[in-house]
C-alpha cells in the first residue's frame, strides 16, 4: 500500500502546484449553474461482475426501496481476455508490461491464480502485481464503456455506481440538488471521496 501511495502523493503535489485554486474557484462561481431545468429522472448504471453478482444485492435493493430506476452494467472482468482494440486504445507501454505475465494464460489458469491470491497462497510477487493490474484495468474499461455511452447517446449526465455502495436516504433528490448547483460546464462529480487532498470549497458538500 505504501508503494502505491507514493505516485498518488506525487500526483497530488503536482495537482496542487499547477492549479491556481483561488482563480479556478472564482471562475467556477461566476459560471451559470447547470440548473434544475436540465434534470429529469436519474439515469443510473450499477457496475457489477457477473461472477460475484450477489454482492450487488444490497445496493440494488436500496435503489428499489426508494423507487429509483436503474440498469445493471456487466463489468469487464479482468480474469477474462481483453479485446485487442481496448488494449491498443487504453493501455500504454507500462500497462502492457504489467499485464504481460498473465496475458498468455487461459481463463481457467487466471481463475486459479485468483483463487490462490484470495487464500494468500500466491507467493509470486510478479503474478500478484499482474493480477492486481488486470483487475484494475477491467474496472477502468467498465467505466470507460459508460463514458462512451454518455458521448454516443448525448445524455446530459449519468450516475455510475459500484455495486457495493451504500445508498443514502433521499438519494435521487440529493444528487439532483448537487448537480443543479454545479457550473453549467461541469465535467465530473464524485459522489463519495477523493484521495487525501481536495480543492477549495465550491458549495455545500462540493469541492473543486
Amino acid at each position: 500500500c505504501g508503494v502505491r501511495a507514493v505516485p498518488r502523493l506525487r500526483r497530488e503535489v503536482r495537482r496542487s502546484l499547477l492549479n491556481n485554486w483561488e482563480r479556478r474557484s472564482l471562475l467556477a462561481e461566476l459560471k451559470p449553474k447547470f440548473g434544475m431545468q436540465q434534470l429529469s429522472n436519474l439515469q443510473i448504471r450499477v457496475i457489477t461482475l457477473m461472477r460475484v453478482h450477489e454482492r450487488a444485492t444490497p445496493t440494488l435493493q436500496s435503489l428499489k426501496q426508494q423507487n429509483i430506476s436503474f440498469k445493471v452494467f456487466n463489468a469487464v472482468d479482468g480474469l477474462d481476455f481483453f479485446h485487442r482494440d481496448d488494449l491498443r486504445l487504453f493501455a500504454g507501454r507500462k500497462k502492457l508490461l504489467r499485464l504481460q505475465p498473465l496475458e498468455h494464460m487461459t481463463t481457467e489458469e487466471r481463475h486459479e491464480i485468483y483463487r490462490k491470491y484470495r487464500t494468500s497462497a500466491l507467493k509470486s510477487r510478479v503474478l500478484r502485481e499482474s493480477l492486481h493490474e488486470i483487475l484494475r484495468f477491467g474496472c477502468y474499461l467498465s467505466h470507460t464503456s459508460l463514458w462512451i455511452e454518455i458521448v454516443e447517446t448525448g445524455l446530459p449526465y449519468l450516475v455510475i455506481l459500484e455495486d457495493d455502495v451504500i445508498i443514502a436516504d433521499n438519494f435521487e433528490s440529493q444528487v439532483k440538488t448537487l448537480v443543479a448547483s454545479l457550473p453549467v460546464n461541469w465535467d465530473l462529480l464524485q459522489l463519495n471521496g477523493c484521495y487525501r487532498k481536495l480543492g477549495p470549497v465550491f458549495g455545500s458538500r462540493l469541492r473543486l
